[in-house]
């Protein structure tokens, strides 16, 4: 079968639909799309266009959302097999609630990772983190501490995720409400609060990429008897197939207060 054809066969099939096989040839051009999309976001702020750039940012991480699932479907994962996974492909919002746990992922592996190195280049500092764990109380009561305080920081967090969609669509197009709404309403200050955020999401996804890239047969095969035995999928599609991004926003704020309010 020669190249042609074999491509025209992939179009007739849409991603949640797609073999294995063809999860591997196509997540490397949907992350090279998003990357695109990232280089492009940068041109047009260059430019002055910053609504168009937050729009084109916002597709950008939405690819890459969409690239990560087929990678690890790619891999043996049955993530599309899952009621509810469908919506990853064919809804913007429950990608912008997907990209809002990223970053508060990447919060917190940030301050880990320059936690360690801090202790990894300071005697005092190590010194201090093994006494800490000889005693768990007081490392205890500092990861509450830690805690709180960066619950409180995502909960800031919120407000933009929830607002992600209106700002994608007002930096494509004018509108109405109440008074005419332009694209050339979005500034590069709200252009660089997003950028900000976005790269932070950007580098999570790509980081997650390539560690999983790294991971050996046996520690993948590990992973994926692990999601059989755990009934994982079932699970992922018990609680997506019935809950709108709205309640899932509204969910992760009810933890976070959970955690702020931790004694």
């Amino acid at each position: 079968m020669n190249k042609r054809i074999q491509a025209v066969q992939l179009t007739k099939r849409e991603l949640p639909h797609i073999s294995r096989r063809e999860c591997q040839i196509i997540y490397p051009k949907i992350f090279h799309n998003a990357d695109r999309n990232w280089q492009a976001a940068q041109l047009l702020a260059k430019e002055g266009f910053y609504g168009q750039a937050i729009s084109v940012a916002t597709v950008s991480i939405e690819e890459a959302i969409k690239a990560i699932i087929i990678q690890l479907d790619g891999a043996g994962f049955n993530f599309r097999s899952a009621k509810g996974v469908s919506r990853f492909f064919n809804e913007h919002a429950i990608r912008h609630v997907t990209a809002c746990v990223f970053l508060c992922i990447e919060l917190i592996g940030d301050d880990l990772l320059k936690y360690f190195k801090r202790i990894h280049k300071s005697p005092s500092e190590t010194q201090l983190f093994i006494q800490k764990i000889k005693d768990l109380q007081p490392l205890i009561t500092d990861a509450v501490v830690y805690l709180q305080g960066k619950a409180k920081e995502m909960k800031s967090e919120l407000p933009f995720f929830l607002s992600i969609e209106q700002s994608r669509q007002r930096g494509f197009y004018c509108d109405f409400e109440n008074k005419f709404l332009s694209p050339e309403d979005l500034d590069e200050t709200k252009y660089l609060e997003v950028l900000k955020k976005y790269g932070k999401i950007h580098n999570f996804i790509r980081g997650f990429s390539e560690t999983f890239t790294n991971q050996s047969n046996e520690e993948i095969s590990q992973l994926l008897q692990s999601f059989k035995d755990e009934q994982l999928y079932r699970h992922i599609g018990d609680y997506l197939k019935g809950m709108k991004a709205e309640q899932m926003f509204q969910q992760f704020l009810q933890l976070l207060d959970q955690v702020e309010n931790l004694e």
